[in-house]
């Protein structure tokens, strides 16, 4: 999931991407799982939540070679309402 995030930062410079642990406040949580069973846990919150697997973009199917557009299309689609 590294590799994801490195190709998240470059395909959107616009985007901010930071760790929920080291800023008190942030738009949207994008959780990384590792995984397919998206076990990893997240902070109770009131900002949209995006869970994110090898193979699925909160739980719906995705080709690993749609990945990262997959998450930005659902980046921005959360970010707007």
């Amino acid at each position: 999931m590294m590799a994801e995030v490195s190709a998240l930062k470059t395909a959107a410079e616009d985007i901010d991407f930071v760790f929920c642990s080291q800023v008190p406040e942030y738009d949207l949580l994008l959780v990384m799982n590792a995984c397919e069973s998206a076990c990893a846990g997240w902070p109770q919150s009131l900002v949209p939540v995006i869970v994110v697997t090898p193979t699925s973009v909160d739980y719906w199917p995705v080709q690993e070679d749609e990945l990262t557009e997959r998450i930005l299309a659902a980046i921005r689609s959360k970010a707007e309402k």
